[in-house]
């Protein structure tokens, strides 16, 4: 089994009233792909399978 690193890809904080949220993204470095491939690849496939309706 292989021992998976995980590194921090980026914070966001945002304050609503009294309570502060942090959203912590990290990232797997064995990976096959990494997130922002893998946003674009669900872009991808949302404009085909709407295309693919249109002419439909």
């Amino acid at each position: 089994m292989t021992d998976k690193r995980y590194e921090p890809l980026c914070e966001h904080t945002e304050k609503v009233g009294k309570i502060t949220f942090i959203v912590s993204s990290f990232a797997d470095n064995t990976a096959e792909k990494k997130p922002e491939q893998l946003i674009l690849q669900l872009l991808e496939n949302k404009i085909n399978n709407e295309n693919m309706e249109e002419s439909a």
